[in-house]
């Protein structure tokens, strides 16, 4: 998916509940803004892996973001498959740091 792509499909999923997987840990929240340039702020923010919630907001920035995932559809009854979007940004050797 283009950088534009995922930027008009995360404006049309704002104040909804997403799963943000990150190169450092998956953090889940309501999608409050999202920049052009890949920038995704949450509020009521939850760490999946350990469970806790961030008080506030937080911003997480392009090149720290693997995928997003829409919880909405995967909370509810209906047992639909939640839909994702993977943003492409350039990691020059990240695969090496890991």
């Amino acid at each position: 998916m283009d950088p534009s792509s995922d930027y008009h499909f995360l404006n049309q999923i704002l104040w909804r509940r997403v799963k943000l997987t990150l190169v450092s840990g998956i953090f889940e929240g309501v999608l409050q803004h999202v920049d052009p340039n890949k920038i995704v702020v949450l509020k009521n923010v939850r760490n999946a892996e350990s469970g806790r919630s961030v008080p506030g907001v937080k911003v997480f920035f392009g090149h720290e973001i693997l995928n997003v995932e829409l919880m909405d559809e995967a909370e509810g009854a209906s047992g639909e498959k939640a839909s994702a979007v993977s943003i492409n940004t350039e990691r020059a050797g990240m695969e090496k740091v890991k």
